[in-house]
């Protein structure tokens, strides 16, 4: 679980440790899917970051007492205060708000009526990416005036969501998922991107009827 004082750093607290162009280039490194990994001990977030080398570097955040008090380490020649801190950071950060339910909604859940996964109706198309270092993969979903958008339809909305999306293609989908998950060398867990060098070689086939799903909707 992403620990609590990741909700409270802010744009300002960011700007302020890591200066405007450290934190520009995290942004991007973090928006490129660079940060896999994640893992926490307490207070300390630990995760992995994609750079210019080859091996990823090992980096590590944590503030015990407010922003004041942050400390981002990193395995890069910086060392400290570097993008690659910064991209683990806004990571953790926009995932902070991903957790379990409450343990209230836990106990009313048995009491809540389930939504009928056949009633989805909210089409879905895929978007293949090509970032610095790899492909990967991500839902899109209709926005208002007609472009398709990221909003609402990332890998655990696909996941969690089963009486929102179109079942079909929503399978097709979640099977993109299971590929990774039968990938012995995948690690990590991210919301916004699927790289695809780290699905199962069944993706191709997976692929495949995920275009025949969506009617070969797709962008780049």
């Amino acid at each position: 679980m992403i620990p609590d004082w990741v909700a409270t750093i802010s744009d300002t607290d960011l700007e302020r440790r890591f200066g405007a162009s450290t934190l520009a280039r995290g942004q991007d490194y973090a928006d490129d899917g660079r940060v896999s990994g994640i893992r926490t001990a307490g207070d300390l977030i630990m995760g992995k970051v994609t750079g210019t080398e080859q091996a990823p570097y090992q980096c590590s955040v944590v503030a015990t007492a407010g922003p004041a008090s942050l400390v981002a380490t990193c395995t890069c020649p910086v060392r400290r205060d570097c993008k690659h801190a910064a991209a683990l950071l806004l990571t953790a950060r926009r995932n902070a708000g991903r957790r379990g339910p409450a343990l209230w909604q836990q106990a009313l859940a048995p009491l809540v009526p389930r939504p009928d996964a056949s009633r989805g109706s909210v089409p879905l198309a895929l978007q293949l990416n090509r970032g610095r270092r790899e492909y990967t993969l991500r839902p899109l979903r209709p926005g208002s005036r007609d472009a398709w958008i990221k909003a609402g339809a990332d890998w655990d909305d696909i996941r969690l969501q089963p009486g929102t999306f179109d079942p079909a293609q929503r399978q097709v989908l979640l099977d993109l998922l299971e590929s990774r998950r039968r990938n012995e060398y995948a690690y990590g867990h991210r919301v916004d991107a699927l790289p695809l060098r780290e699905l199962h070689i069944d993706v191709w086939e997976v692929l495949a009827r995920a275009r025949a799903a969506t009617g070969g909707r797709g962008g780049r």
